[in-house]
């Protein structure tokens, strides 16, 4: 029954409480309630977020005083791994066009028979 549940569980239905508890259980969800990755990823995914406010709140939580230097060097670091982001998916978008264009002429074959001899 736990199986069943567990299975028919969403992202707007999470129905988890017959999975077993602890940190070695199958159910992911149980497991990282246990060992409590639910609190750190939530914190981390506020942190990358690039969002001021959020770091501030995070820093505060964590009793770090944020100078105006290491909050310039967040931003900065933040603008950084943005461009570099954006390089990247725009490197793959060209590839990924670049194939296309390439396959695109290639399947236009008149000779190609598929199962002939």
């Amino acid at each position: 029954m736990a199986t069943y549940h567990h299975i028919m569980s969403n992202d707007n239905v999470a129905n988890h409480t017959l999975c077993p508890a602890g940190p070695n259980s199958w159910c992911k969800q149980n497991a990282a309630k246990a060992k409590v990755e639910a609190a750190v990823a939530e914190a981390a995914l506020k942190f990358n977020a690039c969002n001021e406010r959020a770091s501030e709140d995070i820093m505060k939580e964590l009793s770090l005083n944020a100078s105006w230097q290491s909050r310039s060097r967040i931003a900065e670091k933040d603008r950084r791994r943005m461009a570099a982001s954006a390089k990247k998916r725009q490197t793959t978008e060209d590839f990924h066009r670049s194939l296309q264009k390439r396959h695109t002429g290639a399947t236009n074959q008149k000779d190609y028979m598929p199962g002939a001899y």
